[in-house]
């Protein structure tokens, strides 16, 4: 992961608010659990399992158009090369796979930011909701 990488997806999570929405659920935290007592241990790991199985899905969800443009674009080139034999596919296949998916993320950008707020407030509220009190 390169600066640039870090930097964008920093800036995204700004913009769709997930600072605040980090404070939030901290603040959150200490309501459902004063700092008096511990949370159930059970309860910590369904939290943290409900948690992690929700963000592996999304990240599935996000990467899915790339992934699916690049199998038809793998498709298309394989096809191509039969038909042309002649033709270098590596050399022309990888600019072209890096274009195909800088076009499919430059268009699923305006749609992921939202998803991608709406998924952090679930999955916040579903590991708050699955803190209990010892």
């Amino acid at each position: 992961m390169t600066r640039f990488d870090s930097l964008v997806g920093t800036l995204i999570f700004l913009v769709i608010g997930g600072d605040a929405w980090t404070l939030r659920g901290l603040a959150r935290t200490f309501q459902l659990v004063p700092l008096t007592s511990a949370p159930r241990l059970s309860s910590l790991v369904g939290g943290a399992e409900q948690v992690f199985s929700t963000i592996f899905a999304a990240a599935l969800e996000v990467a899915a158009p790339v992934v699916v443009a690049l199998l038809i674009t793998d498709v298309a080139f394989g096809m191509v090369s039969r038909v042309v034999p002649q033709l270098n596919v590596f050399a022309v296949g990888f600019p072209t796979k890096v274009a195909v998916v800088l076009l499919v993320v430059g268009a699923s950008l305006p749609f992921t930011a939202t998803w991608i707020s709406n998924q952090l407030s679930v999955s916040v509220g579903a590991a708050l909701g699955s803190l209990h009190v010892a």
